[in-house]
């Protein structure tokens, strides 16, 4: 869930950023909130030239099936496209999760 809409998303444990395409920003946000500027470089494996970003939003984000929510930063690129999640964001841990070592 993001902002209280279901999104689905890919989750890349060797990105580096989130990346949300701006057709869904607009879903989400419902043309209410703004982007921030972003000096960001994300560069793919796919492309030689660096995506083209829109902007940067800071978003929260609930895990149902967890019970767990965070903030995270995602970039906004033009178009369509699936929805990433990266590393960090996605190894959210509930909070009675504990480590035994």
């Amino acid at each position: 869930m993001i902002e209280n809409e279901p999104v689905s998303v890919v989750i890349d444990r060797g990105a580096t950023c989130n990346l949300i395409s701006h057709q869904v920003f607009d879903k989400v946000s419902k043309g209410k909130i703004g982007l921030l500027k972003s000096d960001r470089k994300v560069d793919t494996y796919a492309y030689k030239q660096p995506l083209e970003l829109r902007g940067k939003w800071m978003v929260d984000i609930f895990v149902p099936s967890r019970q767990t929510s965070l903030q995270a930063e995602f970039f906004v690129m033009p178009g369509s496209a699936d929805t990433l999640l990266d590393r960090s964001s996605s190894e959210v841990r509930h909070p009675e999760d504990r480590c035994v070592s």
